[in-house]
This record gives structure tokens, C-alpha cells and sequence, in this order.
């Protein structure tokens, strides 16, 4: 005989509060990395910052580390899922664009993923999500394999998007998506695309 277990219902709002807990939490972790890294950080601060009980932390992440992981993860994914689709089109140079325009909207965010202490775990983070979308796909056979491929223009896309964010003086974002096309994204897709010999 199966043993049945309780599962209490949850109200809209019991679902949503986790949601907000979370999302307050990043957007603090955000204000203090402007002026620190993570590791002059102590979870006190954030969760004062966030406006969440210091406990109520534990309940959603086991580090500080963890909630860095949350907000890279989570930029990564709104990135890729927003690019992704100008990729599978066909247009190389429209995907690098509307990737620049999405940093750019959000450059000060973006600057403390890619040019601070969380820029290490940005990287991890485009790389998984990456390696997923090689495992999800066929591709031919080319010279280089497809995974590789994908962490040479992963590599060279965080690499130059974050030379872009320490810049004074930003080169405009038609010209950075530009570089990042001619320089980095089309040269590795035909290096993945063309038969080996």
C-alpha cells in the first residue's frame, strides 16, 4: 500500500513571497558589489540591505556564493533566452547587437558580473549554459569540434563584453556588436561549420 503524503496548498502569495525574498536579495548583493567584492561582504549587510531577516538568507542560499551563482545565473539565462532566437535565425551580427543593447540597458549590472569579483562565476555560468546548447544540438563535423567552439566565442565575447564595461569612453554598441561578430562569433561558427581537410 502506497503511503500518501500531505502536501499543504499554497497560496499565490506563498508562492510569490520566495520569489520577492530572492529578488531582494540579488538586488542588494547588486548595490553592495558596486562598492565592494564579494569576499569584504558579510550576509548581515546584504539581508539588511534586502530588508529579509539574516535566517530568512538561509532558507534560500547556503553562501554568499551561492546567491552570486543566483544573480549570474539568472542574468545569463535572461540573456541567452533574449539572444538565442537572433542566433537560430541565421544572423550572427543581429544576435551580437541585441546582445550589446541588453548589456548596455543594464551596463552597471552587467559591469559587476563581468569586471568584478562575480565576473569568474559569470563566466562559469555562460559556459554551462553554453555546453547545454552544444549536448541539445546536432552539428556537423567540422575541423573544430562544436564545443570547442563554443568556448572560444563564449571566452571571447566575455573577455571583449568586459574590456567594453571598463572602457571611459564606450565605443557605441553598433560597433562593439561589430567587433564581437567579425572578431569572435562568425569566425568560430564557420570553423565549427567546415569540414575538417
Amino acid at each position: 500500500m502506497s503511503q500518501k503524503i500531505y502536501m499543504p496548498h499554497l497560496s499565490t502569495a506563498q508562492h510569490a513571497k520566495p520569489v520577492r525574498t530572492r529578488k531582494a536579495l540579488r538586488a542588494a548583493l547588486v548595490d553592495l558589489l558596486g562598492d565592494r567584492g564579494l569576499e569584504q561582504l558579510s550576509i548581515r549587510e546584504i539581508t539588511t540591505r534586502a530588508g529579509v531577516g539574516y535566517t530568512t538568507f538561509f532558507r534560500h542560499y547556503p553562501a554568499k556564493e551561492a546567491l552570486l551563482n543566483d544573480l549570474a545565473g539568472d542574468q545569463v539565462q535572461q540573456l541567452v533566452e533574449m539572444a538565442l532566437p537572433v542566433v537560430q535565425s541565421g544572423d550572427l551580427r543581429e544576435s551580437m547587437l541585441a546582445l550589446c543593447r541588453y548589456v548596455e540597458g543594464r551596463r552597471r549590472l552587467w559591469r559587476i558580473l563581468l569586471t568584478g569579483s562575480a565576473a569568474a562565476a559569470t563566466r562559469d555560468e555562460f559556459l554551462r549554459v553554453a555546453e547545454e546548447i552544444v549536448r541539445n544540438q546536432t552539428w556537423p563535423e567540422g575541423w573544430l569540434p562544436a564545443e570547442a567552439g563554443m568556448i572560444l566565442i563564449v571566452s571571447g565575447i566575455v573577455e571583449l563584453v568586459g574590456w567594453w564595461l571598463r572602457q571611459d569612453d564606450p565605443l557605441p554598441v553598433e560597433r562593439m556588436a561589430e567587433i564581437l561578430d567579425r572578431s569572435v562569433v562568425t569566425p568560430n561558427v564557420a570553423a565549427v561549420l567546415q569540414q575538417p581537410g
